[in-house]
């Protein structure tokens, strides 16, 4: 009954690893099941902590202060493929040890961030410390903000993290994919200094807006068709050889047919699964989302200026409002 809120809590935790990613996203379900795809990395966790929140505002805005102890593993693939085609992509490489932690996190007008329902600002800013086998300070910060226009919707959204100290390899900043650079391959970049800016325009189509009944008492959602325009740009870059030695640690690029990895041919070494960007990276993106947003379909490119990268236009696909 006062203005803090105090909580203890301990388990085992399949952590997702993926950076700046919607506070709903908790990962794959059907895509691993059926199609052996999932787009996510994994530490096995386990945690005790103690955490103090207190309510800032009656929006929801709050501070939270956490302190415990970690120890993270490797996790291990129990399967090599779902049902339906080729085999998962390896979970990227885990620095294991056990360490002591402690967390600050204040978010403002969290449900912003959450499901951009409201047009308004919203932001949050998290401070990670770990010390121990591993040791490290992490400190990452988002801006949200959404524009109604007429029948356009516009939202902005800007991600920016830094990591100090020695490097675990879970704890780096990757970026590309559907949540970030759509258009470049899953992870493609990492380091410990990473930025990304989204902007993106919607518009509601005045086609099947309304509820289907179905049997029973049931009823299907809506289809709801929103035309999708997006365009995004970030980078992350490794600041010394100890980062640059960390995000050589998360593994190759392997084939996503035979899963074996990719060498290059002029090297005869193994292809990075992930590399510095050294330039600014930029995709734009245009889609279609139905049931309410939930589900996207479209495709993306890379429009930057870099000649390093080969260029080709992406079908992407995914659920919630990432992109």
């Amino acid at each position: 009954r006062t203005t803090w809120r105090t909580n203890v809590g301990f388990g085992r935790l399949l952590d997702i690893t993926n950076d700046f990613r919607s506070p709903f996203d908790s990962g794959s379900v059907w895509f691993p099941l059926l199609w052996s795809s999932d787009s996510y990395d994994y530490v096995d966790r386990h945690i005790g902590r103690v955490a103090m929140e207190r309510l800032l505002t009656a929006r929801g805005s709050y501070i939270r202060l956490e302190a415990g102890a970690v120890r993270d593993a490797e996790t291990v693939d129990s399967r090599r493929r779902g049902l339906l085609f080729g085999p998962f992509v390896p979970n990227r490489v885990v620095d294991t040890g056990r360490y002591a932690r402690v967390v600050a996190t204040m978010e403002w007008n969290p449900d912003v961030q959450a499901d951009i329902t409201r047009e308004r600002y919203g932001g949050s800013i998290r401070y990670e410390l770990g010390t121990g086998d591993l040791d490290y300070q992490r400190t990452e910060a988002a801006l949200i903000a959404r524009h109604d226009a007429g029948h356009v919707v516009l939202i902005g959204r800007l991600y920016g993290g830094m990591l100090t100290g020695a490097p675990p390899t879970q704890q780096l900043f990757e970026i590309g994919g559907t949540n970030n650079l759509p258009g470049y391959d899953y992870k493609a970049f990492a380091g410990d200094r990473a930025w990304i800016a989204r902007g993106t325009a919607q518009y509601a189509l005045p086609y099947l807006r309304s509820p289907f009944p179905f049997n029973a008492g049931f009823v299907l959602p809506a289809i709801a068709p929103e035309l999708n325009f997006g365009v995004q740009t970030g980078m992350a870059w490794a600041s010394d050889d100890q980062v640059r030695a960390a995000v050589r640690r998360l593994g190759d690029k392997v084939d996503e047919v035979t899963g074996e990895p990719i060498i290059d041919p002029n090297t005869g070494e193994p292809v990075p699964v992930s590399v510095p960007t050294d330039k600014l990276r930029a995709t734009a993106s245009i889609g279609v989302r139905v049931l309410s947003g939930a589900v996207y379909l479209g495709f993306a490119l890379p429009i930057d200026a870099t000649r390093d990268t080969r260029r080709n236009l992406r079908f992407v696909f995914g659920f919630g409002r990432q992109l």
